[in-house]
């Protein structure tokens, strides 16, 4: 099928990368988790620590420190002393300059509990430079592959690698210069500062990437299927040194061109395999279709095979060996597919498969162990003959003493492990990353890395760069809904409302916070919950809405006649009878203010004022005025839009919309001057390049931003002075990744705070 080696990258070696957030790959020094102890059953007997806010409980005493600059964490007063690093990890802090501290960590801690001393760093602390770039890892996905030596890690997960060499635990995106992994599928060392992974990228076919422990960079792709009826998805990456690594890849044919034509193409493609020999790749024919390999350098054993589909012919389990010359294919009776194998050494191996298929062959036979169990043997590994282990996809890890199989550990947080020269390392997802060393000798299971994934903002309020609140309105149980920057470190805040908010507005502890509720919902499932509330010297209280029934989908504070007043739009629950609504809190007072708008209107757009003159968007009647000093409304003409995505005034008569066009459009701005509409790209030529604008925020009528959303591609980002736009270079890194989104955009007197899925950008503008 022909390899795509890409020029002058197919002997990538390893060397260590320097940080820089300003391409995205700041490494990030991360937290080590408190001791768990878990029984061989998998239920935890100790107590996880996950920190971010002070807490006083009564007698234990917690003093937390980071290792870095600044110091972060909880503390936490019980009767036992506990020297913690941070608390619970949220990600990592990094500037354009090479700087690294990490925000908020769940985890890191070194803890004195019964002895064991689990040591992790942390911390963010750093002098910001205007005009740089700094970033805030938010989002951890569980990890689903780990490779070893027996002392180092390396973990990977969707779009992270979590490793620990000598140093620290390093967390960092797993992206070359510009672009994620949107799909992440192994990972083998032989070194942090030097391995390699399997995946994709938005703009290449599947392949593999080497890294130095900073970025990565692919080094080949997979070729495709002929006849585009299905892609070549890679599978497993073994090996034994840095001069001897395999990388395979099978056919995916589940594709509709492969439904309309049983005998496809693809039906009878053979798996690709690649091999490293220290100075470049090459493609190895091989007699299976490869799921799993195992490689110690002289032998290499492959599993694999096809099991029932709609349109391919099954294969069943399939074996090969190879001996650095020739491939040996072992026939094996009544076998499903396999997707795990290990081996002692040339004559004697375990392969793993279907419902918990287990085969061993030694001197020349195949004897059967299945497992009691109806789950895939997803991963083996062993230290010889009579110590193996088998995780099966329930979480449970199976362990072999040379005369018996056992179920020894159950862990539904597992994806993978592998043998540690002390124990077992296994990574999995726990509201996040999570990795965990097996004591084998007296059945525990430690965590000693987990960063959590929760900490998601959807909305933010800001006095400035040096103060802020952060809000996801989705958080669920366990997690903290609202966070709280002072500067250097994300702390948890407003416990008083569990879920967070869909809506900060207002200044930083006096203003408002408001909660989205999907309208569909008929009625209201939960018309006891507060969806709003005053926020009141930093503690949010309670308030009634105008009317039963009310789904929040905007809220604004605005300033009119000298004072404020919050503004609330949207639908009532319905299903089939669907009312907008738009009030305005006055004092203590609601007033309706919807417009005379047409029984069509079935939600509220946006809201936004200037000077005692509000405008507002409505589904499908388009633009409104409302002059506060006269209380009149007037409908206003539109742009050439079918939607708005974002609506700011700087001024009685001026207002600033961006919306969609049209496919072969895509989004533009428009400015409106009391009389008549204007592409904002024909005024300010500045901004023409990057007109696809998607997100527009002022703070005031001379301090407005705007932000597009270009894929995989850097975003457009410009700042309004009042009088010209000025284009501003964001970091490679900085996008919406896996779609185009409207991105969480808030501006301070003196930058701006950008969330774009994956980090908190934070940006600060030099002084003129």
């Amino acid at each position: 099928m022909g390899l795509f080696v890409l020029a002058g990258l197919a002997a990538c070696g390893p060397h260590p990368g320097e940080d820089d957030a300003g391409e995205g790959m700041g490494g990030e020094e991360g937290s080590d988790d408190a001791g768990v102890d878990t029984d061989t059953s998998g239920e935890s007997t100790g107590e996880e620590e996950t920190g971010g806010e002070e807490t006083g409980t009564g007698g234990e005493e917690t003093e937390t420190g980071t290792g870095e600059e600044t110091e972060t964490g909880e503390e936490t007063e019980t009767g036992e002393e506990t020297e913690t690093g941070t608390g619970e990890e949220t990600g990592e802090e990094t500037g354009t300059g090479g700087e690294t501290g990490t925000g908020e960590e769940t985890g890191g801690e070194e803890t004195e509990t019964g002895g064991e001393e689990t040591e992790t760093g942390g911390g963010n602390g750093f002098d910001p430079l205007c005009g740089e770039w700094y970033a805030l890892k938010t989002r951890a996905y569980g990890l689903d592959h780990v490779w070893t030596d027996g002392l180092d890690v390396i973990a990977l997960g969707e779009g992270d690698i979590v490793a620990r060499g000598e140093g620290p635990w390093l967390d960092i995106e797993a992206a070359t210069s510009d672009r994620l992994l949107f799909r992440s599928d192994d990972v083998w060392g032989p070194a942090v500062d030097g391995h390699w992974v399997l995946g994709q990228i938005s703009s290449a076919s599947p392949g593999v990437f080497h890294s130095d422990g900073s970025e990565l960079t692919q080094v080949l792709e997979f070729p495709g299927v002929p006849g585009d009826s299905g892609q070549m998805e890679p599978r497993e990456l073994a090996g034994s040194g840095p001069d001897d690594v395999w990388a395979v890849a099978v056919a995916d044919c589940n594709s509709f061109t492969c439904s309309e034509e049983p005998d496809c193409t693809c039906n009878s493609e053979p798996a690709v395999a690649v091999h490293f020999d220290g100075v470049e790749w090459s493609e190895v024919e091989v007699p299976i279709l490869i799921q799993a390999l195992w490689t110690d350098g002289v032998t290499t054993w492959a599993a694999g095979g096809r099991d029932d589909s709609p349109w391919l012919t099954p294969t069943g389990g399939q074996v090969a060996r190879f001996d650095g010359v020739d491939w040996e294919t072992l026939e094996i009776d009544d076998m499903p597919a396999l997707y795990a194998v290990w081996a002692a050494d040339a004559d004697e191996a375990w392969v793993g498969g279907e419902s918990g298929t287990l085969r061993h062959f030694a001197q020349g036979l195949w004897t059967s162990h299945d497992l009691a169990t109806t789950a895939r043997v997803v991963k083996l590994d062993g230290r010889s003959a009579s110590e193996v282990w088998a995780l099966d996809a329930d979480g449970n890890i199976h362990a072999w003493d040379g005369a018996q199989w056992t179920t020894a550990f159950a862990l539904p947080q597992a994806r993978d492990f592998a043998v540690l020269d002390d124990g077992l390392v296994v990574v999995g997802e726990e509201g996040g990353h999570w990795i965990a060393h097996v004591d084998t000798s007296n059945a525990t299971v430690t965590p000693i890395y987990t960063r959590d994934g929760s900490f998601w903002p959807q909305t933010m309020v800001v006095d400035d760069m040096g103060s802020a609140v952060a809000s996801n309105y989705s958080a669920s149980a366990g997690e903290v809904g609202s966070r709280r920057w002072d500067g250097e470190d994300w702390t948890s805040t407003y416990p008083e409302v569990v879920n967070g908010f869909s809506h900060l507005r207002g200044a930083v502890d006096q203003g408002w916070g408001a909660r989205y509720a999907n309208p569909d919902w008929s009625p209201d499932p939960a018309p006891e919950d507060d969806h709003l509330h005053r926020i009141v010297d930093g503690v949010p209280e309670g308030v009634a809405l105008p009317a039963d029934n009310l789904a929040i989908g905007e809220a604004e504070q605005l300033s009119l006649g000298g004072e404020a007043q919050l503004w609330i739009g949207g639908r009532t629950h319905s299903v089939d009878d669907v009312e907008a609504f738009l009030y305005a809190r006055v004092g203590d007072q609601w007033i309706d203010r919807l417009p005379p708008v047409s029984s069509d209107v079935y939600d509220v757009e946006a809201i936004t004022a200037a000077e005692g003159v509000v405008y507002t968007s409505y589904l499908p009647d388009g633009l409104w005025r409302f002059d506060a000093g006269a209380e009149t409304w007037e409908s206003l003409p539109t742009p050439p839009f079918s939607s708005t995505t974002a609506l700011e005034a700087t001024g009685a008569n001026e207002l600033w919309v961006a919306g969609y066009v049209s496919q072969a459009t895509g989004r533009r701005l428009y400015r409106w001057d009391g009389v008549s509409w204007e592409a904002a790209a024909d005024l300010y030529p500045e901004i023409a390049e990057g007109d696809d604008w998607w997100t527009l925020k002022a703070n005031r009528a001379d301090d407005m931003w705007m932000l597009g959303s270009t894929f995989f591609e850097p975003e457009d980002l410009a700042h309004w002075d009042g009088e010209d736009w000025t284009m501003i270079d964001t970091p490679a890194l900085l996008h919406g990744w896996s779609e185009r989104q409207s991105m969480l955009l808030e501006p301070a007197d003196d930058g701006v705070f950008i969330h774009d899925g994956v980090r908190l950008w934070r940006y600060e503008l030099c002084p003129n």
